[in-house]
């Protein structure tokens, strides 16, 4: 968890926000981005269910890999499957 705006809803340094625009048959989703540059994040804010970073700053994958690729795979195909209905 990372504050990107200060109390008056402006974003802090070193962090770039923008939109994309609409997506081609969504155009219901919105979308945007976010950079962060030189920005440091203390390691007790980070959401590492899936991997860590040790006290020397490696990055480390916990539990199986391939659960986390079948995960993502079974998200794309549902994207897929469902892709025939928008561009009917």
């Amino acid at each position: 968890m990372l504050r990107i705006r200060d109390t008056n809803h402006q974003v802090v340094d070193n962090i770039e926000l923008g939109d994309i625009g609409s997506k081609f048959g969504f155009l219901s989703k919105d979308n945007g981005y976010l950079r962060m540059n030189n920005v440091r994040i203390p390691k007790h804010n980070l959401l590492n269910r899936f991997c860590d970073i040790d006290q020397n700053g490696e990055f480390e994958i916990k539990g199986d890999p391939r659960a986390m690729y079948a995960g993502m795979m079974e998200v794309r195909s549902i994207l897929t499957l469902y892709t025939w209905m928008l561009l009917a």
